[in-house]
C-alpha cells in the first residue's frame, strides 16, 4: 500500500496539501501552477478513494447518469454501446436505459431499453446526462440526435412512465435553431438534474433544479474554455411547460437569486475561465448539508473536480481536483455521486464514472473540516 499526496487548492495559495491512499497506482498530481478559480471549502477538508473497491462494467458504453426512483432501484442511460452484458459492439446501440439493483458492494445491471438483451428497444438515438425520478416517474433530457457536434442541435425532455421500458417527448426543448438563444449566443448543452433522496424525497422545495454548461464552441468535444455552468429551476407540477422554466440571472445585494424566463438572459452560477468545463453532475448530500458539483477541468485525460455550495446556485468552494489518468482513465466524461449509496455514518460515498469507456464505481470518504 502506497500513502502519497495529492493537491487540493485554494484560489490564494494554489494548493493545500491533503494525504490520500492510492493502493497500486502510482503518485498523481495537478501540475503545481494549477489555480482554480475557487477558495478551498471550509466545511469539507478532502476526499479520498479506495482503489482496491473499483469495480468496471459494461466495456464500450459511457456518459453513465444516475437517479434513485421510488422503487428502490437506480436508474440511469448509457451511450454507443451494449450495455450491461454488452460491448462497444455486442448489443451496440445509440443509446440506452438501464436498471442498477443492489447494494453498494454487490449491484448489479440490468439493460431495460436498447443493449444486449434487452427485453424493449432503444427508444432514440443521441445522448443524455440528465435522468430524474420524481416518485417512479423518470425524465430524461435528450441531446440532439447523434454524437459529435450533433449533440449540440437541441435538449428534449422525454417522461417515462414503465421505469424505463418506453418514452414520450413531453415537447419541452431548448434550441439556437428554435430561437432560444440569439446570435453570439452558442447555447447550453448536456443538462444535468440535481440528485436529491429517493424519488425526490428531501428536495429543498417544490422545484427540480437543472445545470447546463455553456457550448462556447460546437466544432468538438473537448473541455469549454472558458467554462460557464448555468441553473435553470423549474416547479415539478409544471417540468413538462416549456413556459414554466426561469433561468438564474444573477442575485440581488442580499444574495438572493433572480429568475428570469429567457435562457438568453441567463447568468452563469459557476466560471473558470482558464480551466474551463465539461459536463457535470450536481448531488445534494444530507450529511454535509452541502451541493456537490463534479466536473472536467483542463482536458478529459483522468482530470476531475469536485465543488460545494449552501445553496444551488453557490457560492461555490473546491473540495478536491485531481489529475489521476490510472484511476478515471481517458476521455472522462462524468462524476456522479449515488446517493442511494452514501454512508451516512462514515460520510462514505461511491461515484460512477466513466473510467476508458466503461460503467465504473469508486468508494471514497468525505473529510471534514476542523470544527466540523
Amino acid at each position: 500500500m502506497l500513502t502519497i499526496r495529492i493537491l487540493s487548492y485554494s484560489s490564494v495559495c494554489g494548493f493545500l496539501a491533503s494525504t490520500l491512499t492510492l493502493g497500486a497506482f502510482g503518485q498523481s498530481r495537478a501540475p503545481a501552477d494549477f489555480e482554480t478559480a475557487y477558495p478551498a471549502s471550509e466545511v469539507i477538508a478532502g476526499v479520498s478513494f479506495d482503489d482496491s473497491t473499483a469495480r468496471t462494467l459494461a466495456p464500450g458504453s459511457d456518459i453513465w447518469p444516475i437517479t434513485w426512483a421510488g422503487d428502490g432501484h437506480l436508474y440511469t442511460s448509457w451511450g454507443d454501446g451494449g450495455g450491461f452484458g454488452g460491448t462497444n459492439r455486442d448489443g451496440r446501440v445509440s443509446f440506452g436505459v438501464a436498471r442498477v439493483e443492489g447494494p453498494k458492494n454487490d449491484y448489479r445491471g440490468i439493460n431495460i431499453a436498447g443493449g444486449k438483451g434487452a427485453p424493449n428497444p432503444s427508444p432514440f438515438t443521441g445522448k443524455s446526462e440528465g435522468i430524474l425520478a420524481i416518485g417512479n416517474t423518470l425524465y430524461l433530457w435528450r441531446d440532439g440526435q447523434l454524437s459529435d457536434e450533433h449533440a449540440f442541435q437541441w435538449m428534449e425532455l422525454y417522461r417515462s412512465d414503465d421505469h424505463g421500458a418506453s418514452w414520450k417527448n413531453t415537447e419541452v426543448r431548448f434550441s439556437k435553431s428554435g430561437g432560444d438563444f440569439p446570435v453570439g449566443d452558442e447555447g447550453f448543452f448536456a443538462p444535468a438534474f440535481c440528485q436529491f433522496g429517493q424519488g425526490y424525497s428531501g428536495a429543498r422545495d417544490e422545484y427540480a433544479y437543472i445545470y447546463a454548461p455553456d457550448i462556447i464552441d460546437r466544432s468538438h468535444w473537448g473541455v469549454r474554455v472558458p467554462g460557464r455552468i448555468n441553473l435553470a429551476r423549474v416547479a415539478v407540477a409544471n417540468i413538462e411547460d416549456k413556459t414554466a422554466y426561469r433561468f438564474y440571472g444573477g442575485t440581488h445585494s442580499a444574495g438572493d437569486p433572480t429568475w428570469v424566463p429567457k435562457p438568453s438572459d441567463r447568468q452563469p452560477i459557476w466560471e473558470d475561465p482558464k480551466n474551463g468545463t465539461h459536463r457535470i453532475a450536481v448531488s445534494f448530500n444530507p450529511v454535509l448539508n452541502r451541493y456537490l458539483l463534479t466536473t472536467v477541468t483542463v482536458s478529459r485525460d483522468g482530470w476531475m473536480s469536485i465543488y460545494e455550495a449552501p445553496e444551488p446556485w453557490g457560492p461555490w468552494r473546491v473540495v478536491h481536483t485531481e489529475h489521476n489518468p490510472e484511476r478515471w482513465g481517458g476521455k472522462v466524461i462524468l462524476y456522479t455521486f449515488v446517493n442511494k449509496w452514501l454512508d451516512h455514518d462514515r460520510l462514505g460515498f461511491v461515484i460512477v464514472h466513466t473510467k476508458n469507456d466503461t460503467w465504473s464505481t469508486i468508494e471514497g470518504k468525505f473529510q471534514l473540516a476542523s470544527g466540523r
